[in-house]
Formats: structure tokens, C-alpha cells, sequence
């Protein structure tokens, strides 16, 4: 991976794609990075070592600290100092509300469910799939699980989809003429247990163990694209694995013909 740093700024080899800037305080040596939108994703400053007094060379020592994100920049953290974050997404992309920044985007495969999740310029963020369970053989049901994982192949989070009730085949046999119908999946995030909630096809809701709502993804209706409302620190490529395993629960619903 090769970038370039011009005016202040974070820009893809071929400069195509700005990722990020710096922006600086005229009266202290404090810089802030950022989206071009203003988002914040780190801040730096210089600090003074307390304690110590005896010594008046060691006193004067500097420590030059990093402050850093929740995770590094290039993974595409997104949110602002209040921890509130409003995004959109339109035609699988993750844009800011005002829809001036896009932050990464959904590449599909066309003979699979595969999804990754690219940077504008191609630089891959993570990738999801489908998987079915292997074992417990006397169930009629395929259990499957969904995976998000990085570009390097390590596991971000995963979840198991599960039918609402009433639904579950093993417990009430097959309903004629349809899928027997999934409505959420047990989701797992950075050790955090969580349930991925379709109140509707156009309705999605992370939930906390505590059942309060993380966040909201809502189809904005005629205007297309889709609402994505949250108020916990979510990189991109999470808030986009989340909207894709939203599909892969719609997905659970279809009727396969063969």
C-alpha cells in the first residue's frame, strides 16, 4: 500500500482518493485528523511530564504523546467528538449525512454471497460470507453463520441468523409453500454480544443485551439509499458488515426454486 501526503493530506498513490487530513491550531502545537467532512478521527498534542522536580534539565523534558483512535484511521473509523454518528448508505457506499464523503463501499460476487468492503481505490477493508455449520446431523435445518473478517483474514465479528417465533422448523416442521421465516441473528462484535434485529424488510435494529437500541438502519423510502443511525464508535467496514448481514437475514426468507 502506497500513499502520498500533499498540503496536509492523506491521498491514494494515484491521488484519486483522499482519506484523510490534518488540521492545526494556530495557538498550540495540537492537530486533529480528520474526514474531509470534519469528522474526527485522531488527535495529537505535545505534553509536560509532571513529578520528577529535582533535576531541572529532566523537568524540562518533553513527552510527545499520541492520543489514537478507537482503531488506526486506515480502517476507516468514522465518528465525531460527540460519539454521535449519522451516516448514509446509496448504492452500496457508506457516505456521511451530507453525502459529500464517501468512506468505503460493497463490491459483490456475482456467482456467490460474498461481499468485500473496498476503499475507492480498491484497497480492501474486509470481506464477508456465509457459512454453513458443520455437525449436529439430525437437525432438517442448515445452520448458517455470517463472517466478517479483515484483510487479513482475521474474524471481526460473526453472527448466527435465527427464525422468529413460532418458525423454527426443527420445533414446528416446514411451513408449506415458503421459507419458514428468519427475523434476527445473534451477532458478535469486539467481545460484545448483540442481536441483529429485522423489524421489517426496510427496518433493521442492533440491540444490546440490555435489549436498548445501538443503532438503526431505514430505508429513506422514495428518496432510496438507507438511514444509518448509531451512537457507538463503529468503523466503516463494521457499519457496512452490519448492513450486509441485514441482507443476508432478508436473503434467509427466499424461496429456492430448482
Amino acid at each position: 500500500m502506497n500513499r502520498k501526503i500533499m498540503g496536509g493530506a492523506l491521498y491514494s498513490a494515484d491521488e484519486k482518493t483522499k482519506y484523510a487530513m490534518i488540521r492545526s491550531d494556530l495557538f498550540s502545537q495540537a492537530r486533529k485528523i480528520c474526514f474531509e467532512d470534519g469528522t474526527v478521527l485522531a488527535s495529537a498534542d505535545v505534553f509536560v511530564e509532571k513529578g520528577n522536580t529535582a533535576s531541572k534539565s529532566e523537568s524540562r523534558i518533553r513527552s510527545r504523546s499520541w492520543l489514537p483512535p478507537a482503531r488506526q484511521a486506515s480502517s476507516c473509523s468514522v465518528f465525531s467528538e460527540d460519539n454521535s454518528m449519522n451516516r448514509k448508505i446509496m448504492g452500496g457506499a457508506l457516505y456521511s449525512a451530507d453525502e459529500k464523503t464517501k468512506y468505503a463501499m460493497i463490491r459483490s460476487d456475482l456467482f456467490s454471497q460474498a461481499r468485500k468492503i473496498c476503499f475507492e481505490d480498491g484497497t480492501v477493508l474486509a470481506s464477508a460470507d456465509v457459512f454453513v455449520e458443520k455437525g449436529n446431523t439430525a437437525s432438517s435445518v442448515k445452520r448458517k453463520q455470517y463472517v466478517l473478517k479483515d484483510a487479513e483474514g482475521k474474524e471481526i465479528m460473526k453472527a448466527q441468523p435465527g427464525y422468529a417465533e413460532g418458525e423454527d422448523p426443527d420445533v414446528n416442521g416446514w411451513p408449506a409453500a415458503r421459507m419458514p421465516r428468519a427475523d434476527h441473528a445473534e451477532m458478535k462484535y469486539d467481545g460484545v454480544k448483540y442481536t441483529l434485529l429485522m423489524r421489517n424488510t426496510q427496518n433493521y435494529a442492533l440491540l444490546s443485551e440490555n435489549n436498548e437500541t445501538v443503532a438503526q438502519i431505514i430505508h429513506r423510502g422514495i428518496m432510496g439509499g438507507w438511514d444509518v443511525i448509531t451512537e457507538k464508535n463503529f468503523p466503516s467496514e463494521v457499519l457496512l458488515g452490519i448492513f450486509i448481514f441485514c441482507r443476508y437475514i432478508e436473503s434467509e426468507n427466499e424461496l429456492t426454486i430448482v
